[in-house]
C-alpha cells in the first residue's frame, strides 16, 4: 500500500503504517477479508453474522485472527491525520 502527498513528512510518517497493514492484510484469508471489508464499511459483528449466516462468535474469531483491533487503529490515525490536513487548507 502506498499513499503519496504534497507533504514528505506526512508521507516519511505513513507509510510505515501502510507497509504493517499491507503485510497484514496480505496474509488474510477470504473469508477474514470479507469480515474485515464489511467492518470497514462501518457493520458491527451481529449484522455480519446475519448476512453471511455464520455465529457472532465466528465473526469475531475471524476479525481477530485478521489483527481487526490494529487495524480499526490504523483507521481512527489515517481518519484523524485527514482531518487535521484538511483543517489546515
Amino acid at each position: 500500500m502506498f499513499i503519496k502527498t504534497n507533504d514528505k513528512n506526512l508521507d516519511d510518517e505513513i507509510t510505515p503504517l501502510l507497509a504493517l497493514l499491507d503485510v497484514l492484510l496480505s496474509k488474510c484469508t477470504a473469508k477474514q477479508s470479507q469480515v474485515l471489508y464489511l467492518k470497514l464499511l462501518g457493520y458491527d459483528e451481529l449484522f455480519i453474522a446475519r448476512v453471511l449466516k455464520k455465529k457472532q462468535a465466528t465473526i469475531n474469531g475471524h476479525s481477530t485472527s485478521a489483527g481487526w483491533n490494529a487495524i480499526e487503529k490504523a483507521v481512527l490515525f489515517f481518519e484523524k491525520k485527514i482531518k487535521s490536513q484538511t483543517e489546515t487548507i
